[in-house]
């Protein structure tokens, strides 16, 4: 297991809270996880129980990073069938369930990748929820740091719908 797995079993971090940001930043709308999650840190960085990070991976090393905190939020970009670009949706774990299934020779999708870890290290070692916020996207394959016009307009919408979840979560001063 990589480094998160071994810190989590032992955390030396006070945060409960982990927001991800998840994409390519280089190929355009594929990066709206990390502008979202931008935002977001600008807001909420002064609050030690939230951490907040980037990564740019999926199955395993993605479920990995979620090992010892209690939430974990999410956001990333979606490319639904029927999806219609710059949509938002407040997705779970169990909404991918369905589609458990190894996507490649070297890795698994992120349902199987979970289950996988639960039953390795035990499910008191995962969250206790997991909150997918996602951005259907209209250029996921093409190289570039902006995101579309129809996509960036849909980040402020992906910051409420973060900041609605951490309104419900955090303790109430």
């Amino acid at each position: 297991m990589n480094e998160y797995s071994s810190k989590a079993l032992n955390p030396t971090r006070d945060a409960e809270i982990l927001i991800l940001g998840v994409g390519n930043p280089i190929l355009s709308d594929d990066g709206v996880g990390i502008h979202v999650l931008k935002k977001l840190e600008k807001n909420y960085s002064h609050i030690s129980n939230i951490e907040f990070d980037e990564l740019s991976t999926g199955g395993l090393s993605l479920a990995e990073r979620f090992i010892g905190y209690k939430t974990v939020i999410m956001v990333d970009a979606l490319a639904l069938e029927d999806g219609t670009p710059g949509e938002v949706h407040r997705l779970t774990i169990d909404d991918f369930k369905k589609t458990k299934h190894m996507y490649c020779a070297h890795d698994c999708n992120l349902a199987t990748a979970y289950d996988l870890l639960a039953k390795e290290l035990g499910p008191e070692n995962l969250p206790d929820e997991v909150i997918i916020i996602g951005v259907e996207v209209e250029r996921y394959d093409s190289f570039g740091e902006e995101l579309s016009e129809t996509v960036t307009k849909a980040v402020p919408k992906a910051v409420k719908m973060v900041e609605d979840e951490l309104s419900r979560i955090l303790p109430k001063k």
